[in-house]
């Protein structure tokens, strides 16, 4: 018996993970909005960017793992930083970068979506006895 897995779920996996880099990238620029009253354009530019890209689906582990980074450096260097406001978007951006895009994202368009069979555990190829 095999197993599959799927690289971009669809479904209803696919639409949790497109609310999920949603409320990333939403988490992402009203941190970056609330945090830096004074930063320069071009960065905030990037910060939109990224949340573009978030909302997108394209390059979703990357963006997400920069989200979770952005997100850690407010919560360790925030004056205002609260316990558990803060803190819950770091894991919610790693959960994302670890789980990646879903069907619904560019990803999944660039990159296609591809099936991967792991062979079952009682399976063999032939070359043991």
């Amino acid at each position: 018996m095999q197993r599959l897995f799927s690289m971009f779920p669809g479904g209803s996996a696919g639409a949790a993970l497109l609310l999920l880099r949603f409320v990333v990238g939403a988490t992402l620029c009203l941190n970056a909005s609330q945090q830096y009253h004074g930063i320069a354009p071009w960065e905030y530019a990037a910060v939109a960017l990224s949340c573009a890209s978030l909302a997108l689906g394209l390059l979703t582990p990357l963006f997400s793992g920069l989200a979770c980074l952005f997100a850690a450096a407010r919560f360790v260097w925030a004056a205002d930083a609260h316990a558990l406001n803060d803190f819950l978007p770091i894991l919610v951006a790693a959960a994302l970068a670890l789980l990646g895009p879903g069907a619904y994202s560019l990803d999944a368009r660039l990159f296609g979506r591809r099936l991967v069979v792991f062979p079952a555990a009682d399976d063999h190829d032939g070359d043991e006895p």
